[in-house]
């Protein structure tokens, strides 16, 4: 409790005009830890208590959203990785590497990675074979389990491609490739 519970306003009518200011917002860094101290005091452990609990849930409620975002940057990281080895393998004709990032919904589709590597050959020419690339936006599901990256590729023939990939999280814990999505990009400069 205050040294006199008589006191008015910001000074006490104790005290000199010359003393420390002990309440409002004037109050100095001492007199702001015993007044505190004096509530906690005052309050006992089950004021302790209930003020330590707020503590902890506002620090849990402020430290999700940047931990949230943590796992969607490395989820972010872990899609691009995977579709730059996959582009890798296309350029180096690995037809075997290409497929093993392929998801199993697409491996039922394609069950070798010969028949893949044709149809990505024929179907999909500029992920085949890109002159240039570079990974655009990404969205990532609340859950985490489903990762869309778009690649921006400029095609050996000169025309620019915006491609969407699908990767999906699996049992492992790893994603795989689980579709593209090609759009012809006609007002991009470049990249």
């Amino acid at each position: 409790m205050p040294e006199n519970p008589e006191s008015i306003g910001i000074w006490s009518r104790n005290r000199d005009v010359g003393q420390q200011c002990t309440k409002g917002p004037f109050r100095t860094r001492e007199s702001s830890y015993s007044f505190i101290s004096d509530v906690l005091n005052y309050g006992g452990l089950k004021m302790r208590r209930q003020i330590g609990i707020a503590l902890l849930i506002t620090a849990g409620l402020f430290g999700s959203p940047a931990a949230s975002q943590d796992g969607k940057d490395e989820v972010a990281g872990l899609a691009q990785n995977i579709i730059a080895q996959q582009i890798n393998a296309f350029l180096n004709d690995d037809a075997k590497a290409a497929y093993s990032l392929a998801s199993p919904e697409i491996k039922s589709v394609f069950p070798n990675a010969e028949r893949f590597f044709d149809m990505v050959k024929k179907t999909y020419a500029p992920v085949y074979r890109p002159g240039n690339y570079a990974f655009g936006r990404n969205q990532i599901s609340k859950d985490g389990t489903v990762a869309f990256q778009e690649v921006l590729i400029s095609a050996p023939d000169g025309k620019d491609w915006a491609v969407y990939y699908e990767l999906k999280k699996q049992q492992d814990g790893s994603f795989a490739i689980n579709g593209v999505r090609m759009k012809r990009e006609t007002s991009s400069q470049g990249i």
